[in-house]
């Protein structure tokens, strides 16, 4: 621990080693010991194990009390947090994570069932004559002629009443009998495919249980055909959604393969974005790292609680946190209406999506596929990001607006507050580690809340860290829409409460896979295309599909970004405080990594 000691500390006798401690270094523990109100027993007892029993005796009687902020008694603190060896010049990244879990992504993918090939339905000579009666001396060559038919396919469709006698020479045709009632044909398979544009096969296949077969007695030529006024069913060779609220019961998803490994589509829309920075980055990952991937996402997929921010950041050597810092990508694009406009950033969820989505398309018209579906499914993250409640608003606008607030005089009343709230859930975990540097050729224990006040203090005070701190912010507003939901509507018309991030209800569920599967029709329809595309047309079709505020919908956002940005608010505080308590643990997992903290 940096001061010499009376005896060898191990793991057995931590807590009986007695430093031999000078006056300065005294006096330093003197100027950052909390007041004797909060000095509890136990705060006393991690004070023995730093400066010595008899030191403590010597030491208490020299506290005085200087200050009284907001009816707590404490010291007053004129050393520079560098002095106790706390002040974190680069702060990891800890674990501030506003997103959908890899299930709930992996279940937007579901959308096989959704999509079918597109058809049209053609009726055979509508509003034609559809029956001739015969009369005196008509032979089916003038009544063929009559209605503009060839003369085989209207004997073929009246055979029952053509007449044939047999001759020495073999079968002679009569023909029809003044009085029959003879059935006028509509069209042949190759008509009606020559009329719309698609191949006989093509016909055939969506038509097998309507098209008819006749044949012409005698020649035995045989015509596949339809009836007059007969509908036929006619693929366009395109693909099209199948929409409506169903939807939450799609099932089947398209295979993507990556590194010879299978992963379906929601699969790789959980990958997109979160543990991956871009799709080049996924499709030339290491394969063992993909082969881990996967297991975790079936492993939560069986058990969502199985699965920790930890083992993700573990089996992406951590880019899983880095990347979570970093995501202003995955919230919604500027909206005054919501908070006011405070940064210059373009980048947000409809903005990544629409990059990726037109990356997917020239793939597909270039002809691969399987890219063309791999990038699209990367790109899906970012428009399933948009149905989440907690993602609505505009995260560097937030960030901004709360920054502007946060001057020195907030910053010390917001972390005091919060680390002496929090120092009863997580003080006993804190109090295990040291700072890795030595400062007066000693460690120093985050052993009481002024430590963990200056720690705090110290992370915002890096630029690295300062993104942590707001971050957390964001977190705070992002899980406060995502629990009690918002009122959402979009531009099909669709209006529904919103939730999302852990909360996916079924409405959300279904109107998100009515957009993915519109987004996945718009590749597979583009694939070899060598025509043009309509990029902006093909954005549409998929984000009108998204939701957006209603008007109470804003005024709730509105409300929660303006409370929660006031660092001032006691419920930032306690939403702060709340985070702290549940991310402990990854905060010093990633302080020990960056060598800021080290096990005492």
């Amino acid at each position: 621990m940096g001061n010499r000691y009376q005896q060898k500390p191990d793991a057995d006798n931590r807590r009986k080693r007695q430093p031999e401690v000078s006056k300065p270094t005294m006096m330093r523990v003197v100027q950052n010991l909390p007041p004797p109100s909060r000095l509890t027993p136990s705060a006393t007892l991690r004070l023995q194990r730093t400066i010595g029993n008899q030191a403590v005796q010597r030491l208490l009687p020299q506290l005085t009390l200087t200050a009284r902020v907001r009816g707590v008694v404490q010291t007053k603190l004129t050393v520079p947090n560098r002095a106790t060896g706390l002040h974190v010049t680069r702060s990891a990244p800890t674990g501030v994570i506003q997103r959908y879990a890899a299930r709930e992504h992996v279940r937007f993918g579901e959308v096989e069932s959704m999509i079918t090939p597109q058809e049209k339905k053609h009726t055979v000579k509508p509003d034609s004559p559809i029956y001739h009666p015969v009369e005196t001396g008509e032979s089916a060559s003038k009544i063929a002629t009559k209605y503009g038919i060839s003369q085989d396919f209207l004997i073929a469709r009246n055979a029952a009443r053509y007449q044939v006698v047999d001759t020495p020479d073999g079968p002679k045709p009569v023909g029809f009998t003044k009085g029959d009632v003879l059935v006028l044909p509509g069209k042949t398979v190759a008509d009606v495919a020559s009329e719309t544009g698609v191949s006989e096969a093509s016909i055939l296949a969506s038509n097998s249980n309507t098209v008819k077969t006749w044949t012409v007695p005698i020649t035995l030529k045989e015509f596949k055909g339809f009836d007059r006024g007969q509908t036929v069913i006619v693929s366009t060779g395109q693909m099209e959604v199948t929409h409506g609220a169903w939807a939450s019961q799609a099932t089947g998803q398209k295979i993507i393969k990556i590194q010879g490994i299978e992963f379906t589509y929601g699969q790789v829309i959980a990958l997109g974005g979160d543990l991956y920075g871009d799709p080049e980055h996924m499709f030339k990952a290491d394969k063992t790292e993909l082969e881990a991937l996967k297991a975790l996402l079936v492993k939560e997929a069986k058990d969502p609680k199985s699965v920790t921010d930890d083992d993700w950041d573990l089996a992406t050597g951590g880019r899983y946190l880095k990347l979570a810092e970093v995501n202003t990508s995955h919230y919604g694009p500027h909206d005054p209406a919501l908070t006011p406009v405070m940064s210059k950033s373009d980048v947000n969820h409809k903005s990544e999506w629409e990059k990726y989505h037109r990356q997917a398309l020239v793939a597909a018209q270039n002809g691969d596929k399987d890219k063309a579906l791999g990038t699209n499914a990367f790109a899906d993250h970012f428009l399933t990001d948009a149905f989440a409640a907690g993602h609505l608003f505009n995260k560097e606008d937030v960030m901004a607006r709360f920054e502007k607030k946060f001057d020195a005089k907030a910053q010390e009343t917001f972390f005091h507050d919060v680390a002496y709230s929090a120092w009863s859930k997580v003080g006993d975990k804190l109090d295990k580690y040291e700072t890795y540097d030595t400062t007066a050729a000693k460690h120093w224990n985050i052993s009481f809340p002024e430590y963990f006040q200056q720690l705090l203090q110290g992370i915002y005070a890096d630029k690295d860290g300062k993104g942590t701190v707001l971050n957390m912010v964001v977190l705070m507003i992002h899980d406060d829409l995502n629990k009690q939901g918002v009122e959402v509507e979009n531009q099909k018309g669709d209006k529904w409460s919103l939730s999302g991030d852990g909360k996916l209800n079924d409405r959300s569920l279904a109107i998100g896979r009515q957009a993915v599967a519109q987004s996945q029709v718009n590749v597979l329809n583009s694939v070899g295309k060598t025509s043009t595309l309509d990029f902006p047309a093909l954005f549409k079709s998929v984000w009108d599909f998204t939701p957006r505020p209603t008007k109470s919908g804003v005024k709730l956002i509105d409300q929660l970004i303006s409370r929660t940005t006031n660092p001032a608010n006691p419920k930032t505080v306690r939403a702060a405080v709340d985070i702290i308590v549940e991310k402990i643990d990854i905060i010093l997992k990633k302080l020990v990594e960056r060598k800021k903290l080290k096990k005492a």
